[in-house]
């Protein structure tokens, strides 16, 4: 059985940044912290703090959005075609 490309399941998806943040303070926190442990676990003296990762692709994609943004703005026709062929790269690189 394939494990699906989801925040939930794996830290290697495009928006898994965005999917800890909107899951702070709520029921499912626990459980996803538990699934990422040995990706986001650091331990110090006597205890352990849970550490949020930031993806190489996400500290990239801060830094390009800004131009981004200014080259094509959110819902115009050029935005929609440099979305179509990002996510078609993406699909190459991660499969």
């Amino acid at each position: 059985m394939r494990v699906k490309n989801k925040p939930w399941n794996t830290e290697k998806v495009d928006f898994y940044d965005d999917f800890l943040e909107n899951v702070l303070n709520t029921p499912w926190e626990k459980e996803i912290y538990y699934r990422q442990l040995p990706v986001a676990t650091v331990v110090h003296n006597q205890h352990t703090e849970l550490q949020q990762t930031v993806l190489l692709q996400t500290k990239i994609k801060r830094a390009l959005m800004p131009y981004v943004n200014k080259y094509a703005p959110v819902g115009s026709p050029r935005r929609n075609k440099l979305t179509k062929y990002y996510y078609k790269v993406r699909r190459s690189i991660l499969g």
